[in-house]
């Protein structure tokens, strides 16, 4: 997960690791309900998502545009389903796991 405190800095990593790593653009936030700021989430296999994010920190640190570069090995496959539908919170559906314990209000 990379975030950067503008779009077109963000865009600029996103491609060049794109281009660069055999990784996947899982989603794309830009400045929307995120005060200016820009996300992306990136997949694929750990050392190829580690060089996408090496590759992108490199870009992004010397200008100060880096707000967070957060790398999750093993990502819970759960997890990925919610994150590659969407990180918008108003949009995720209310899940609950299977067997996870209800608590009655």
């Amino acid at each position: 997960m990379l975030e950067t405190f503008t779009s077109p800095a963000l865009l600029g990593a996103v491609d060049a690791a794109l281009k660069a790593v055999p990784v996947r653009l899982l989603e794309l936030r830009l400045g929307d309900d995120l005060g200016g700021r820009a996300v992306a989430l990136l997949d694929g296999l750990l050392p190829d998502v580690e060089a996408a994010l090496e590759l992108a920190r490199g870009l992004l640190e010397p200008g100060g545009r880096l707000a967070a570069c957060t790398l999750l090995p093993r990502l819970d496959e759960t997890l990925r389903d919610v994150l590659g539908g969407t990180t918008r919170f108003a949009a995720c559906a209310l899940w609950q796991p299977e067997g996870g314990e209800v608590l009655e209000d």
